[in-house]
């Protein structure tokens, strides 16, 4: 042959779309399509005008590029692990293995390179495919090289990493790759938490990463290996195991993840801003528990969980429980539920520690309104989200009096502590941003469904004579049938 054959050779292209899932979105399938195959190559070319000598072989060559694993936690942002309630369900990295290796029969074939290089590390929203631009640099992919000190156990794998990408600073990286060696090569995705200084921002986050799978895109290109061989021979390079085929449902998602931005991580006698909600990662804490939730009702003060609530004349923090608690505050009409029955407050001063605190059942401070436990009054201490329902009060408050008022939860993390020290405390329908009417959430509130509208979280809206509130923001088109993870039946017991 000569230089002119020579020049004439190219280069195989073998482009494989590998797809890393998120969330829940938590959030608690939402399985995508997983695009991979061969981009033909030109077909074996002799140059008739310098095949002068030699004879052409066929060479049966094999590279294989497998996944043989995905780790099955759902992926959350990082540092949030301390925010979810059955951590053994996430992780905030997700992890897939992919087995490398080459053969041939041509025993002179010693040697290639490979060249990773990704394409797109993103958040893609699941409904249109659409990848969230302001979160790239968030997303982030570790790759290590290595191999498993026990065959087919994940958790020996044993590497170094290679290098380091996120969404925004897109790369690339080369390795040699030996004939028959066998390495495996681990992509370790995350996605680093968003600030949490503004709400609006912080909202719009948790939209992005809860509605999503997280994504790597990437190609591997096999340059043409150390062959030596006669000059009017070059080979082509085949796949095995992934070409043309559907690699199924790898995903990871976002799962009983809270994302409130005011939720913050307890640490005692710190100060803490008035709205700020505390929540124990410490599993050995008795403040620790999926409903452990605490509202700072005083800011700038200096919060003790193990103390009392109790402050001068105001409540400093509050546990979100429906428990009685002899240190909180209660007002006329509170409700509080205890086995023998549904109690209220009936006293004209408020329930306070030091002053007239006395437990349900045991003082005529307390009147008990039914034996039904079941009846969901609204309770002051008591954490409330989107379209939780309660009633209250219809008018005067006393044990004859009906409690037939409804109200529905606008809110996310709902709880209201009262530290109005005199007087009575009105219903929930006193809280606008945070209660609704349950005639004006049905009448007004929630219009039929329209596809040509997107939803801001606490919308709420009626579909097949039924009502729902949106518990993640919706994009137009998203019902509670293509999308039921972003909307709540609301029920009115």
């Amino acid at each position: 042959m000569g230089k002119n054959v020579i020049s004439k050779l190219k280069k195989l292209w073998i482009h494989s779309f590998v797809v890393i899932l998120v969330i829940p979105c938590f959030f608690i399938g939402r399985a995508f399509a997983y695009w991979s195959g061969l981009v033909n190559p030109p077909a074996d070319f002799i140059d008739p005008t310098e095949s002068q000598i030699g004879s052409g072989k066929d060479l049966n060559i094999t590279f294989n590029f497998d996944n043989i694993y995905t780790s099955s936690e759902k992926l959350i942002p990082t540092g949030c692990t301390q925010f979810v309630s059955s951590s053994s369900s996430v992780s905030e990295t997700a992890i897939k293995d992919y087995q490398i290796s080459w053969e041939t029969t041509d025993t002179t074939a010693t040697r290639t390179n490979v060249i990773i290089k990704f394409m797109n590390i993103c958040l893609c929203d699941t409904f249109d495919n659409e990848i969230y631009t302001n979160y790239l640099s968030n997303c982030k992919v570790s790759v290590s090289q290595g191999t498993y000190s026990t065959p087919g156990d994940p958790s020996t794998f044993s590497g170094t990493t290679v290098d380091n990408y996120d969404g925004s600073t897109l790369g690339q990286m080369s390795f040699m790759l030996d004939n028959e060696e066998d390495i495996i090569l681990r992509l370790e995705a995350s996605i680093q938490d968003y600030s949490r200084s503004n709400t609006t921002t912080y909202a719009a986050f948790k939209t992005a990463v809860a509605s999503s799978n997280f994504r790597v895109n990437f190609q591997y290109t096999v340059e043409n290996p150390n062959l030596y061989k006669t000059t009017d021979i070059w080979a082509q390079f085949d796949t095995a195991s992934v070409t043309n085929q559907d690699k199924g449902p790898y995903y990871n998602e976002t799962n009983n993840y809270t994302y409130q931005s005011n939720l913050k991580v307890y640490e005692k006698n710190k100060r803490y801003n008035a709205g700020d909600i505390l929540y124990d990662p410490n599993k050995t804490s008795t403040h620790y528990g999926i409903e452990k939730y605490f509202l700072v009702v005083q800011g700038n003060t200096q919060i003790n969980l193990d103390g009392s609530p109790a402050g001068w004349i105001y409540m400093t923090w509050a546990e979100a429980t429906n428990v009685y608690r002899s240190d909180y505050i209660y007002s006329q009409g509170d409700f509080v539920i205890i086995p023998s029955g549904v109690y209220y407050w009936n006293y004209f001063l408020n329930h306070s520690p030091g002053w007239t605190a006395s437990a349900p059942g045991s003082s005529s401070d307390w009147t008990l309104y039914t034996t039904n436990t079941a009846l969901n009054v609204w309770q002051k201490h008591k954490r409330y989200t989107y379209g939780d329902v309660v009633r209250w009060w219809s008018g005067s408050i006393g044990a004859s009096q009906p409690v037939n008022n409804q109200y529905v939860s606008i809110k996310d993390i709902n709880i209201v502590s009262d530290v109005n020290m005199w007087g009575t405390r009105p219903g929930p329908g006193d809280y606008p941003n945070q209660w609704v009417e349950v005639n004006e959430f049905k009448n007004n509130r929630s219009q039929p469904f329209d596809s040509n509208k997107a939803y801001a979280e606490g919308e709420s809206m009626k579909y097949n004579n039924q009502y729902y509130i949106a518990v993640i923001a919706t994009k137009a088109g998203r019902t509670p049938v293509n999308s039921p993870k972003h909307w709540k039946l609301v029920t009115f017991p």
